[in-house]
Order: structure tokens, then sequence, then C-alpha cells
């Protein structure tokens, strides 16, 4: 416990003193009276200032301070004027004992939310530089603040706290210092160098504190001169000089730059420099030092560094990249590599190690998985707390391969030929990444013939560890734009007019049932395609004559259509068949090609209606002109003359070049001789 007593300056009635207590890190608390929880307590309400709760307001605790004074100073301060109010007759000022309290081994983000909380409580009011200090808070939490900025640079103030929290646990080890005093002892000179660089910044030099020049051992803004500050700074010189002579031995690697993601999915690759120290090392900043880069070594912006894990037999691994860029993520890497840990741990019966409730949903009964930085926008990922069975070599052979691309197990894809039957393209066994599937995929629509459909069948389950962007990104590559989806248990379905997508686990009645449905409807597309390019390449001649058998043909394919629907059909898979036959429109093809069957069935009655028509006209024509010559024999003339005119009309009549002279008979022309469609299509 650490006390300052301070005194709230606008109200002489109140003597306040406040306290520092530390409290286990991660702990659940409820709002206490007189007590405030900074960077602790897993909630953000009055009392209680905390970012881990997972809130989206901020990624520090100091950043929520400032964001939020009423959860200090309303939480606190209105019951202590109260109660000052009630004994202002007896003029004895109110001595109020109040509670700050953080987590154990406080960092920087701590130190930083204790102590502008205490100014608030104290002051009313925050300091000048209150949301550079916030600002500097979110740079650690994100990684994007150095503890060198960069060579021959002085530290920077998160440099010499983290220095000195190195100094006072290198203290305890040595028995230097009481383990009881360790945090009292970081909070009291942490909150001697955070008012140093306040004063700093305002510039503020009264006569007492003469400012000297930076240089690469002290900063400018360091007037504190406690012996323990002085013995981190040294330490943080000595841990610079065993960087350089691990560069200088060679164990330090320069690697080749790596390909990663960028940040989002819009992003381009980038290819980061990278550097590594493969072993356990005696450094403590050795991350920083890669990052700033050397005189011989120029900045890396991906590093892998191990470091202890407590075992021998094993190491930890950190990697990561250098947030301030803003370039690449690691999104995928995290999952890659607890994947290819579960597979040597299996071989080598360390499986029930890390059994326990799952840290993460997509590793059931893995309580200690390889974490893939998913709260620092993937630009972290780190081994489990117990060390990792990989070595170096294995872990560098994951990032170098195509990480960001999810695994995929036993992926299958099917294309239909021009009949409707489907047929297997290829079929991957085993695991391999979405990149491969994609490439199949695309093959497969490229080698295909003119009369195969461009409708694919792919069977694929990804591993849940990348996300659903990934996932939501292959079935539109696969379907089309804006598939449908359908689930079914486990198992999902995408569905579009290229193609259907499944995912999800093996399983082969489904997958036999998918396949038979899937052509099924194929069929029946392939047959109302290949009728309507026989319908529109024909005459109308022709179409007329072929029209019984083609009809007949149709009405079978439907009828065979309907009457497959249900064979082996489990009933879950109904909601697939009817969006299966919906987003290729099956309904709606049958009945325009029937429609047209339909058109071309009128026509051929209307033709022969009209041929029928002239027959009787021509045979009732003869009639008439013999029953002149027979009554009027002095007319034989003129009848042997009408006699060859309707043989001519006779002889004619059926050829389409005279019938458009006939047409313009009137009246009898049309019923006579017109036999063009009702469509207007050419007969």
């Amino acid at each position: 416990m650490t006390s300052f007593r301070l005194g709230l300056s606008d109200d002489p009635d109140i003597e306040l003193t406040i306290r520092h207590v530390f409290v286990k890190k991660g702990s659940v608390i409820t709002p206490t009276a007189d007590v405030l929880f900074v960077d602790v307590g897993g909630r953000l309400c009055p009392g209680i200032i905390d970012h881990h709760q997972g809130s989206p307001d901020a990624c520090s605790a100091t950043r929520l301070v400032v964001r939020h004074p009423e959860f200090v100073f309303d939480h606190m301060v209105p019951g202590w004027r109260n109660a000052a109010r009630s004994r202002a007759a007896s003029k004895v000022k109110l001595e109020i004992l109040a509670t700050i309290a953080t987590h154990e081994k406080p960092d920087l983000d701590a130190l930083l939310a204790g102590y502008l909380a205490s100014e608030l409580l104290y002051l009313g009011d925050f300091p000048e530089q209150a949301e550079e200090l916030a600002d500097m808070a979110d740079r650690v939490d994100q990684g994007r603040e150095l503890v060198v900025p960069a060579v021959g640079e002085a530290p920077t103030l998160y440099g010499v706290i983290l220095s000195l929290s190195h100094e006072l646990d290198a203290r305890v080890r040595d028995q230097r210092l009481q383990p009881e005093r360790r945090d009292e002892e970081m909070l009291g000179i942490g909150f001697d160098l955070i008012r140093d660089w306040i004063t700093h910044k305002q510039g503020w030099n009264g006569g007492r504190l003469a400012v000297t020049p930076s240089n690469s051992d002290r900063p400018a803004w360091l007037r504190c001169r406690h012996h323990i500050v002085e013995s981190a700074l040294a330490g943080l010189q000595s841990d610079r000089a065993r960087f350089d002579q691990l560069v200088a031995s060679g164990r330090v690697s320069h690697l080749d730059p790596v390909r990663v993601p960028g940040r989002t999915a819009a992003d381009a690759m980038q290819a980061l420099p990278a550097a590594a120290i493969p072993r356990v090392e005696e450094c403590w900043f050795n991350k920083h030092f890669l990052r700033a880069g050397t005189d011989s070594m120029p900045p890396a912006s991906l590093t892998v560094i191990a470091s202890d894990s407590g075992r021998p037999d094993r190491q930890r691994f950190v990697i990561s990249i250098d947030p301030r860029g803003r370039e690449g993520s690691l999104r995928g890497l995290g999952a890659a590599l607890e994947l290819r840990e579960s597979v040597k741990r299996a071989q080598l019966g360390l499986s029930a190690e890390r059994a326990g409730p799952a840290r993460f949903p997509e590793f059931p009964d893995v309580q200690e998985p390889w974490y893939d930085g998913r709260g620092h926008e993937h630009t972290i990922v780190d081994s489990p707390n117990c060390g990792s069975v990989l070595d170096y070599e294995e872990i560098l052979d994951v990032l170098r391969s195509s990480f960001w691309e999810p695994e995929v197990h036993e992926a299958a894809v099917y294309g239909f030929d021009g009949n409707g039957h489907c047929i297997e393209r290829k079929r991957l066994h085993g695991s391999c990444r979405l990149d491969a599937v994609r490439s199949d995929v695309s093959t497969a629509r490229k080698t295909r013939t003119p009369s195969e459909p461009d409708f694919l069948l792919v069977h694929c389950a990804l591993h849940a560890a990348w996300g659903r962007a990934p996932l939501e990104s292959l079935a539109e590559f696969v379907c089309g734009a804006a598939p449908t989806r359908l689930q079914m248990g486990r198992i999902e379905f995408f569905i579009g007019v290229r193609g259907v997508l499944v995912h999800g686990p093996h399983d082969e009645a489904i997958a036999r049932s998918v396949r038979r449905q899937s052509e099924r409807v194929l069929r029946l597309v392939a047959r109302l395609d290949a009728l309507g390019r026989k319908l529109a390449s024909v005459d109308g001649a022709e179409r007329r004559t072929s029209y019984r058998g083609w009809l007949g043909e149709h009405v079978r394919d439907v009828a065979r259509f309907h009457s497959t629907r249900s064979n082996e059909l489990p009933a879950e898979l109904l909601p697939f068949v009817h969006e299966l036959e919906a987003r290729l429109d099956v309904e709606s093809r049958a009945e325009a090609i029937g429609r047209l069957l339909e058109h071309v069935n009128e026509d051929a009655e209307r033709r022969n209606g009209v041929r029928l028509n002239r027959l009787v006209f021509i045979v009732a024509l003869f009639g008439v002109l013999e029953t002149a010559a027979a009554l009027w024999p002095d007319w034989q003339s003129v009848t042997r003359v009408c006699f060859v005119l309707l043989v001519i009309l006779a002889a004619t009549s059926f050829f389409g070049r005279m019938q458009r002279w006939y047409l313009r008979i009137p009246v009898l022309g049309p019923m006579l001789f017109d036999e063009s469609p009702h469509d207007g299509r050419p007969a």
C-alpha cells in the first residue's frame, strides 16, 4: 500500500489522503464505495475503469480515464462533500481516506491511469498533457511504442518505466528487495517519472530544474535521481550492449522478406523485412532493438524471438509485426501454428498437457493454444505459456507458407457434362490450403467444353480459426454473386447460379443426395437448353413437322424431373432442392419451352386449317365451273379459261413466293393463304 496526502484544492473542508493498493491481475470486481479500480476489475462503470472488458471505446485504461472522468469524480467526490457540509458547523475538516487500486506488477498504462485519476480527485481536472499520455498508453498497448526510438537516441518514458520494472524484478530475485515492496516502489518511482515528463512538457523550469540536453544514456525530461532509476538506465545501456554483441556474433538472423497479407481484405500483400533471435538470449528489449535497427542491420518490421518457457526442453516464440508502420497482418498464422502444434503433440503423446476449457471456440478442449493476435489487430502471435513443441525451423516453415489461406479438409470439385451427368474433376485427400481449392475450381471452369454447363459442385470444410470471411469469399467464387446460404446441422450450403458449395464435415449420404439432386436439375436444364436451341435453329416448316415429337419429349423430361425429386431424398435436404431449382430458374425455363411448343402447335393447326380452306375452295370452284359449263354451253370457252386459271392457282398455292401475291386478294386472301405464325416469326 502506498499513500499520498493531497487534500482537495478547491474545498477547504476536505482533507484527502489517497492510498494505492494492488489486486490480482484479471480480477472481476464490483463497485465499492471510496475505492476506484483502474486497469483492473473487468468492467467499465462508475468506480471501475478497465479496458480488458472488451469495450471498443478505447484500447487502454488511461484513455478510458481521460474519456470518462465522471466514472472517477462522480463516484468518489459527491459523498465526501455532502459529509463535509454536514460538519461545517464544527469547523473541523473532514479527513477522507480514498483508495485507488490497480493490478499487481503495474505497467505504464496502470501507472498513467492511476496518476491521472489522483490528479482529477485532487485538482478536479487533468493536466494539459493528459491526451498525450493517453496516446502514449494506446501506443504501448498496441505495440507501437519503442523503448528506444532509433539508434543513438535516448529512451522514452515507456523505456524508462520498462527498465525500472526489470530492475525491480532483478532486485527481488537477488533478494535486494522484499517482494511485497516491489509494486510500491514501482508506483512511487513511476509517479515521480510521470511528473518529470509532464514538467518537461510544460516547459517549467522554476529556477530549480535546469534543462539538460538529451543523450543516448539519459532523456532530457528525466529529473529523478533515485538510485533505482539510475540502475535501471544503466541496465538499459547494458542490454543494448548485449544486443550489439548478439548481432556481432551472428546470433541474430537476418531473414529474407516475409510475405504477409494486408490489414484488410482490400489491402495488397506485403513483403516485410524480417529478423529473428532463434534461441533464448539474456536481452530484455531485443524486439525494440530489432525494430529500431543497428548500424549493421536495417530495422526489421517482422520479428521472431525465442523466450524462456520455464522448461529446458522447449521454448516460447513470439512473432510480431511492427504496428507503427500499419503494414501487413499475421491473420491466420496463429491458427496454422496451432494446427501444426496439435499434430506434433498428438504424435508425441502430449495432447493432454494443454487440455481444459477452450480459450478459443475453434480449438475445443485446448486451454492454451497459440494466441493469434485477435486483440491486437493480428500483429502478434504468441506460443502457449507452457512452450511450443515446434522448433525454430518448423515455425519458419509455417511463416514462409501461405498461412493466411485457411486449411481445408477433404475437398472435392465436381462438374457436369452436356447431358447433366456429374463428373468428378478433382479430389484433394487430407489437408490443403484454400488457394489449392480455388485453383482447382478455376481449372475446372477453364477446361470445360462448350457443351458443358458453367456449373460446379464443391465439397470442402474450412477450419473455423480463419473466420467467416474466407468461406464467404469462396462461396461467391464458386456460386456467383450473392449466393443463398442454408444451414443443415453442421453443414452449410451456398447455392448460386454458377454452382453449389457444401461446407462442413463429410457425410457420404448427404454428399450422394446432393450430387443426385444436382444431376437431376442439371439434366433437365441441359434438355431444356438443347430443345430451345433446336427451336431457334430450325426453320418454320421443320419446326411444325417435328413439334409433336419435341412436345412428347418435353413432357417426358418434365415428368421425370418431378417424379425423381423425392428418390432417396432426406427430408432435411428439401430446402436445398427447392433453392437449387429456384436459383437455376428450372420452372420458368420449362414453362417458357412449353409455351414455345404451344405456339408451334397453334401455328401448325392454323396452317393446316388454311390449307384445308384453300382445298375446299378450289374443289368448290371446280364444281361451280362444271355446273356453269353444263348449264350454259355458249360459255364453254370462258369456263375453259377459268379451268386453266384454277389449275394454275391450285398448282402455285403452296409456294411461298406466290402466296404473298395471293394475300393481296381482299377477304379471301388472308383466309386461304395466310400461313404465317401467330408470334410473327418467319414460317
